[in-house]
Parts: structure tokens; C-alpha cells; sequence
């Protein structure tokens, strides 16, 4: 019998906000924008991205570029996505000025 393996997706594991907390943090302390972006989106994919957009103020085209599409963003999108998302704005902050 054949060992059948499930690819890894770590929306699986957002469920508790520590751990969404400290998911956000690692990618911070990443320096890598594309980190960061990449976290939050699977943040994002674990809750709806068509009410984000909406609570962000983009349509639902531009927040799905911006998160799945690689397309460049500033940093207040990503700060308001943050917020939006009830992710700990402390964190960005402390980061934000070592990015």
C-alpha cells in the first residue's frame, strides 16, 4: 500500500490568533516584503478575501493581485490589510522601521 501524502497549506494552522500573531512577526523579521506579503495572504486565505477588499477599500481584483499575483504594493495597503484583519499593528511597527 502506497503512503498517500497531503500537500502542506498553512491556512490549516491560522486558526488561533497566537499563532497568526507569530506567523506575522517571523515573516516581519524576515526583512522580505515578499514574506510578508505571502503571510498575510495566507491570512487572508483563511478568512474572505471579498469582504477584505471591500473593508480595504480595493476591489477584489486589486487586493487578489497584490496578495496572489506578486504585483508590487506600498506599505499602507499592507498596514491597512493589517489592520483589517485584526493582525497586532505593534508588531508592524516595530518592524517597519527595520524593513
Amino acid at each position: 500500500m502506497a503512503l498517500k501524502l497531503k500537500e502542506f497549506d498553512v491556512v490549516e494552522y491560522l486558526d488561533d490568533e497566537e499563532v497568526v500573531a507569530e506567523y506575522l512577526k517571523a515573516s516581519f523579521e524576515s526583512r522580505d516584503i515578499n514574506g510578508i506579503t505571502s503571510a498575510i495572504s495566507d491570512i487572508t486565505r483563511s478568512r474572505s478575501i471579498k469582504e477584505l477588499a471591500v473593508k480595504v477599500d480595493l476591489t477584489y481584483k486589486e487586493l487578489y493581485e497584490i496578495l496572489y499575483r506578486d504585483k508590487k504594493t506600498d506599505l499602507s495597503t499592507i498596514q491597512k490589510l493589517c489592520e483589517v484583519l485584526d493582525l497586532p499593528i505593534d508588531i508592524i511597527s516595530q518592524k517597519i522601521a527595520t524593513v
